[in-house]
């Protein structure tokens, strides 16, 4: 199958909508949290930039990395190839003071001009794409002095899998939650530093649902903490259910 055609293919099955409420269920107890800090994670990179030029693969982190940070941004770009997912960031922009330019846009191939951007962000989308092809276009686009600021999963771990193998409908067949070859491709093109979230906060989040209504409740709060702290242990992060990782491009 050819690039073209898995692009269309992650297109229609977004356009259509995944049937993900049970997963929405299980992050809202998982991430309880991990709101502020997962935020503050990303956008600590993004407002540096605050006046230059941004580009977020994806149409909807901006919300939160961007508007809700108070960094106000020269410009804004957001690229999707899902007119449905797109239409989700027009919804959220009719309310805020930073007005992005929405685009759709293949992040293979991008239409902007080379060295253009001084920050390049996502939330969950690399791992749908061709890694290398996008990491290198990503480099074009980007400032030889610019940044990148990603948050993806991790498959590392065998829980996840295993999970991810019990729930087939929640993602797409041509995503690829990151292992090591992929975390390789990353450090190959960027010189980067990795943070991890949600390790214990997946199962006693899933616990604390059949127990609390609210996702903020002692078993989630107990779980924060503790990852936090693990996350400090060396190389237990790649079992960790996600990374946000910042950085350099390599020259």
């Amino acid at each position: 199958m050819s690039l073209d055609d898995r692009v269309q293919r992650e297109k229609d099955i977004y356009n259509e909508g995944l049937k993900r409420k049970w997963f929405r269920k299980m992050h809202s107890y998982a991430n309880a949290f991990y709101g502020d800090y997962w935020a503050e994670t990303e956008a600590k990179t993004i407002r540096r930039a605050n006046a230059g030029k941004l580009l977020e693969v994806g149409s909807q982190s901006w919300v939160a990395n961007v508007e809700e940070t108070g960094c106000r941004p020269a410009e804004l770009h957001c690229i999707n190839i899902s007119e449905a997912e797109l239409e989700e960031g027009k919804s959220a922009a009719r309310t805020t003071i930073v007005q992005p330019e929405f685009h759709i846009m293949d992040a293979h191939e991008m239409d902007f001009p080379d060295d253009h951007f001084d920050v390049v962000f996502g939330n969950g989308i690399l791992h749908h794409l061709e890694m290398e092809k996008a990491l290198i276009e990503i480099k074009r686009v980007l400032k030889p002095t610019g940044k990148i600021v990603f948050a993806e999963p991790l498959d590392i771990n065998p829980a996840l899998i295993a999970i991810r193998i019990m729930t087939p409908n929640a993602r797409t067949i041509d995503e690829k939650a990151f292992r090591f070859k992929e975390l390789r491709l990353i450090r190959k093109h960027f010189d980067c530093e990795f943070d991890y979230i949600h390790f214990l906060g997946v199962p006693l989040g899933i616990l604390s649902s059949l127990v609390y209504r609210n996702p903020k409740n002692p078993l989630t709060r107990l779980a924060f903490y503790l990852d936090v702290v693990l996350a400090r242990i060396p190389c237990i992060g790649l079992l960790y259910r996600i990374t946000v990782f910042s950085g350099s491009p390599k020259t």
